[in-house]
């Protein structure tokens, strides 16, 4: 049976990114129940009144953050960032996303923060580490 790895695309998901996304599962893949990729969170921004309701729609999900992957195991929903140099943008994203996923109706008791990276930048390390992400190192994408 054809597991989360052998996926072709991965919604929202670059091509650095998806082959990092790929090492990270055949190693973890097992240890989630369920996986779900380009995760619409926040409110976004209110759409101007002379919009028709599907355009209302529409703006909304185009100004809303998006989660590269929410992940979800036995108590926990894991958000996950994958970047292949992971820098202060994608820090804040993870801390932004903290907030907004705990609305998000799958979110369960327990919310784990992660980082997919081959790199980190300057400083990055105790940054990260210090806003209790975990990160997981890949080789980068050739």
């Amino acid at each position: 049976m054809a597991g989360e790895v052998d996926r072709y695309t991965y919604p929202g998901l670059n091509g650095p990114s998806t082959a990092l996304w790929r090492e990270f599962l055949k190693y973890y893949e097992t240890s989630f129940e369920s996986f779900e990729y380009n995760v619409r969170v926040g409110q976004g921004i209110q759409a101007p009144a002379y919009f028709t309701p599907d355009e209302a729609a529409q703006w909304k999900a185009l100004t809303q953050k998006r989660v590269d992957v929410v992940a979800q195991r036995v108590n926990q929903t894991w958000v996950f960032e994958i970047q292949e140099r992971a820098d202060l943008r994608a820090l804040g994203q993870l801390v932004g996303y903290k907030h907004l996923v705990k609305a998000y109706p799958d979110a369960r008791e327990i919310l784990m923060l992660g980082m997919i990276t081959a790199r980190l930048g300057h400083d990055m390390a105790l940054t990260l580490r210090e806003n209790g992400i975990l990160v997981f190192f890949f080789p980068p994408y050739k």
